[in-house]
């Protein structure tokens, strides 16, 4: 919400080789400020809080380069404090592989390039099958109903939940594999065959 108690929209527009950024008043449909264009298509969004209450977005473009939006020396110094604990991961599907990627140590200068690093692979064999599905957590607003979970034996189970956990299935015409993968790592959780 803005200062004035009017509540805002953040719009991201995809070009062919550009990405264009816009606030809106979600009452009046008004545009409030500038329109902000990035020299890439993002194919990646990942938001981060900065100092004062707002949030910030990284953009990540299909190469691994990296952009900060608002264009603001607050939003860089909290983007360049949070980047290193900051990752994202692609599925390709027609090389049947998950992948990961962090961040490099943000330079101290504002406005340089953050690019990604490669950190990890999980490669599915031919015998497990094609990546048929894939999905992760939600970023926010997921209620879980019962923390805790008594068993029959009258101990007590408690939920980890795992906000980086992705959930990837494969299938050959005689089994679903199920994975459960950290996102972070590349570590498998879980893994089951049905």
């Amino acid at each position: 919400g803005g200062e004035d108690g009017a509540k805002y929209a953040l719009a991201i527009a995809k070009g062919v080789s550009t990405t264009s950024l816009v606030v809106i008043d979600q009452f009046t449909g008004e545009i409030v400020g500038e329109r902000v264009k990035f020299p890439f298509r993002t194919a990646h969004v990942l938001p981060f809080d900065v100092a004062g209450g707002t949030m910030g977005l990284v953009l990540v473009d299909s190469s691994g380069a990296a952009a900060v939006y608002p264009k603001a020396d607050t939003a860089w110094l909290s983007a360049r404090e949070q980047l290193r604990h900051m990752s994202y991961y692609k599925v390709d599907q027609e090389l049947n592989e998950v992948r990961g990627y962090k961040f490099n140590p943000a330079p101290e200068v504002f406005g340089s390039e953050i690019s990604a690093l490669h950190s990890w692979t999980v490669a599915f064999p031919p015998e497990s099958g094609d990546i048929v599905g894939f999905a992760s957590k939600p970023m926010e607003g997921e209620v879980v109903n019962s923390w805790v979970r008594v068993p029959g034996d009258r101990s007590t189970m408690f939920k980890y939940l795992n906000p980086n956990t992705i959930f990837v299935a494969t299938s050959t015409e005689a089994a679903v594999h199920v994975n459960l993968i950290d996102a972070v790592t590349g570590r498998i959780l879980y893994r089951v065959r049905h």
